[in-house]
């Protein structure tokens, strides 16, 4: 089981988390992905996949040059996901490449499905994954970016409103008017700069008093 980690989860969808493990930090890009056991921890922690898939990816390919491998894979697919959402934030059309990278991973075929009995009734569809190589691993991920693209309004889809900021997310409000990745940290950061703007407006000058 993957011990605390340092993910965003800020983005109300996979694939916009997924675009979102890499931030920003005292104005440079930081890479959340730092190895191998990163990606699987992010993955296990989204339900990407299961405890057992994840034991057994880091067994076989933790610390070596397949692992390694797939990681650099991963940013290379997490640029083509950036690409696309700030196409869509900024009212744009998709790139093709974007869609090249994630139909490439999608026609990979590792995806299995079960329908089984829902405890509430009725069926449910139960996806996995057949982990035949370390690629693999990223299907769910394109399957999350293909589900953002066809099943949800890509005029919903934002950058955090801080400049410092490079966090997208999905608004869901009622009115579209989220602006922040998380009131907590950004917006309440912008929220008191702007105050003290207006404080120092109002305050008279020394020449005033």
């Amino acid at each position: 089981m993957p011990g605390p980690t340092p993910f965003v989860l800020a983005g109300g969808h996979r694939a916009l988390d997924f675009v979102n493990t890499e931030i920003a930090s005292d104005g440079a890009r930081r890479d959340l992905l730092t190895g191998f056991s990163d990606l699987v921890h992010w993955l296990e922690q989204m339900r990407a996949i299961d405890r057992g898939t994840a034991s057994s990816a880091l067994a076989r390919w933790n610390g070596k040059r397949e692992g390694a491998a797939v990681l650099a894979e991963a940013r290379r697919l997490r640029a083509a996901l950036r690409r696309a959402v700030e196409a869509a934030a900024a009212g744009r059309p998709v790139p093709r490449s974007s869609l090249t990278a994630i139909n490439g991973m999608l026609q990979r075929g590792a995806l299995t499905g079960r329908v089984l009995p829902a405890q509430s009734g009725g069926f449910t569809l139960r996806r996995g994954l057949r982990l035949r190589e370390p690629t693999d691993l990223l299907v769910p991920v394109a399957e999350a970016a293909g589900d953002l693209l066809c099943a949800h309004d890509l005029g919903r889809v934002r950058r955090c409103a801080h400049p410092a900021c490079i966090l997208y997310f999905l608004d869901a409000t009622k009115n579209g008017t989220r602006r922040w990745c998380d009131m907590r940290t950004c917006g309440n950061r912008m929220n008191a700069a702007a105050y003290y703007r207006r404080r120092r407006r109002a305050r008279p000058s020394i020449a005033e008093v």
